[in-house]
């Protein structure tokens, strides 16, 4: 199962996002260093559901991710 992140400050957290058990139904909250604003802020993701994604190499299943950071959707 793969899956993509389209958000530039979603794609910051890939190496965070891709070391937790995604699966159906699953939702955490962990804490995101920003460089940018030198402050840690707190993350909710959940996984919403499962959709088929086309690209040139092919289509494959992935998960569709929600995160949330202080009221902004991602």
């Amino acid at each position: 199962m793969g899956w993509a992140l389209v958000s530039p400050k979603a794609r910051a957290a890939k190496q965070a996002l891709s070391c937790l058990p995604l699966a159906e139904g699953y939702s955490t909250t962990y804490r995101n260093f920003d460089v940018q604003q030198q402050k840690v802020k707190l993350m909710q993701l959940k996984v919403t559901g499962v959709e088929k994604v086309t690209v040139p190499a092919g289509t494959f299943d992935a998960y569709k991710v929600e995160i949330t950071l202080g009221g902004w959707r991602h």
